[in-house]
């Protein structure tokens, strides 16, 4: 298993957390790095699993098909694998919060609710991010979850709203 973050700390957490599994035959890598380099930084891997859990909507919509073109070309991905992905709905409260970068593309202001100060989060329709995947990734027999639930934040309750996609993919 390789696991990609570009926060040390989240990568020290990783290490702990699965060095407590020694019963299993596995073995477990965990980098500190941007995804956007490590796939051209490193060819040739050739995952058996491709999983992008709550990441992808905190690059570019730009960025995240420059990644799964490189993903691809690097050979990083073995075929016929399965895929899952989570990304975040225009439905969610964010959308629309904070400052406009581009059409579907909020940057959130220093003092947000979430603890997201500053970030910039990209938004998905549903046609949009299939279309992406279809064309990128070859994506098939998927299945597609939309997560909508509320919780509180700061004391104001919210809507998160996300894309869930289960499939297979090359």
């Amino acid at each position: 298993m390789i696991g990609i973050d570009y926060d040390k700390n989240s990568i020290e957490d990783a290490n702990y957390n699965y060095s407590l599994f020694k019963d299993i035959n596995s073995e477990f890598k965990f980098y500190a790095d941007d995804m956007r380099n490590f796939v051209n930084n490193n060819k040739n891997i050739e995952a058996d699993v491709f999983i992008l859990a709550s990441v992808i909507y905190y690059i570019s919509k730009n960025d995240f098909i420059k990644f799964l073109k490189d993903t691809m070309s690097n050979d990083n991905l073995n075929r016929n694998i399965p895929f899952y992905i989570r990304v975040r709905s225009t439905k969610d409260f964010r959308y629309g919060y904070g400052e406009k970068i581009d059409s579907n593309r909020y940057k959130m202001p220093q003092n947000s609710i979430t603890g997201e100060n500053n970030a910039e989060i990209e938004f998905y329709a549903e046609f949009d991010i299939l279309n992406i995947l279809k064309k990128y990734l070859n994506l098939r027999e998927y299945k597609v979850f939309h997560l909508d639930n509320q919780n509180e934040q700061n004391g104001q309750t919210i809507l998160n709203s996300d894309i869930v996609i289960w499939g297979f993919i090359n």
